[in-house]
Parts: structure tokens; sequence; C-alpha cells
């Protein structure tokens, strides 16, 4: 990868070269290949085109964990005129976290407000940082993305209307810049009516002798 980011391993490492079409051809054993500054050029598959290495996957050097990785490349042509190259990718494997849920859910929890703030923060954690165009948030089922504010660290969306005395639900996927998708899943009900207090003791037009009363409802 060229100062890229992935998420699988082992990634493969490589690149291409060639000499003038009228010069001397490439030197293959001039190729050298360091990965982390480990020479791996003996591994690796040399051409009069390329070299490609895909990293063994156990703890022979260079381990290759999530984090930053640098590669350099040196090949000469026979006639001499060495060239170098150096690039670095990123692996992250670590998927995004999702917190600060808004309505918050909790059972039992009702809102008495007709449009409730829907929002989430989220974060990479370190790694590759958060893909902004992959953030997509879903209010029953439709997709009001476009309708929210999305910022690296969060999503803050607004109805324009009145919702709904009912259930709702929340879907907001995020996905970091290595592709590993997080999605996060809550619900929340409005409910804007009074409750109605029913009396049952003492009943209407009853008359009473007591100065302490019971009241029942």
């Amino acid at each position: 990868p060229d100062n890229g980011v992935v998420n699988l391993l082992p990634p493969a490492i490589g690149a291409d070269y060639a000499d003038e079409p009228d010069g001397s051809g490439i030197d293959l054993s001039s190729v050298r290949l360091l990965v982390d500054g480990v020479d791996v050029t003996a591994r690796a598959v040399v051409t009069a085109s390329g070299v490609n290495f895909l990293p063994p996957g156990d703890a022979t050097p260079p381990v290759l964990l999530d984090g930053l990785h640098t590669v350099s490349l040196s090949v000469s042509v026979r006639a001499g005129n060495p060239q170098q190259a150096a690039w670095t990718f990123l692996i992250d494997r670590g998927y995004p976290i999702i917190s600060g849920l808004a309505p918050p859910q909790a059972e039992g929890l009702c809102l008495g407000e007709p449009r409730p703030k829907v929002a989430a923060q989220y974060t990479d954690g370190g790694g590759s940082g958060i893909a902004l165009s992959s953030v997509v948030l879903q209010l029953n089922g439709v997709n009001v993305t476009s309708l929210a504010t999305v910022k690296p660290t969060g999503i803050f969306y607004m109805p324009a209307a009145d919702m709904a005395e009912q259930s709702h639900a929340v879907t907001l996927q995020v996905a970091d810049r290595a592709g590993n998708i997080r999605e996060a899943m809550w619900e929340f009900t409005v409910d804007l009516s009074a409750p109605i207090v029913y009396f049952t003791s003492p009943v209407t037009g009853q008359f009473v002798n007591e100065t302490l009363l019971e009241v029942s409802g």
C-alpha cells in the first residue's frame, strides 16, 4: 500500500519499476526492499518489472501489528544510477467507538418534547480516523444524514417537524478510513400527553366526618 490504510493482515507490499526503453535494464541484484528497517528482499518475489512481498503473519520480523509502518526500496539499472523510494502505510483493524447517544436509551423513558435532538459521538481511538463520507444516520428507516450536522467527532440532527407520540428507532453507521464499520441502534418514545388522574376514594359527592382522609386513585 502507498501512504494508505489497510485492515487486513498480512498486507501485500510491493512496487513496480522500469528502465528507459533504450536503457541497460534493471539490475535485479541491486533490488533491496526494507520493511520497518528489516531487509526482506530474500523473501520477496523480485522480477524485472517489480518486487512483491507478503509477510508470513507469524513472529518472523518484521512483525506487522496495528500502527504505522515504513517501506523503502532501492533499485539500479545495469549501468548504475541507483534510485530510491520510501513510503508509509497504516494498519488499522480497530473499530470506531460510538457513544453519547441522544436521546438516551433507557427502559421506560419517555420524552415530553415533540422535536428531540438526535445525536451521537464517535471516535476511531487513535486509528486511521473516521471517514465522514461513511456516516449514515437513519430515523425510523429514513436516511436523514443530509439534514444532519456531521463532524469528525459526532453527528447532530434536529427534526424539522413534530414527531408522532410513539416509539422511534435510530440507526447510526460509522466507518474508519480502513473500512472498519461500527453500527449503533437505539430507540426512544415521544409522549406529549399529560397523565389523567382518577380519584376512587373519597368518591365524588361523598360526605365524611373525619379530618384525616386517605385519598386514593
